[in-house]
């Protein structure tokens, strides 16, 4: 996943667009860690994550957390 995303888009675009797409499947939120199960499913799923990767997720997190703030 890391070596073609990275190809063309930041950690930072990537979520916005993991974001996008899950708030346009996903009726609801749901209370997990991430703020939707997907991407808990994603990070649980990811063994010996790149940089990239691990950006990505954290990347995830704070979008999430400033959607649950507004």
């Amino acid at each position: 996943m890391a070596e073609s995303a990275a190809t063309s888009m930041t950690p930072r675009q990537y979520a916005a667009r993991l974001i996008t797409l899950a708030a346009t499947t996903s009726t609801t939120r749901s209370p997990s860690d991430l703020g939707y199960y997907c991407f808990d499913n994603l990070a649980r799923d990811l063994k010996n994550a790149s940089d990239w990767e691990k950006a990505l997720l954290q990347e995830i997190r704070g979008a999430v957390t400033d959607l649950a703030a507004r």
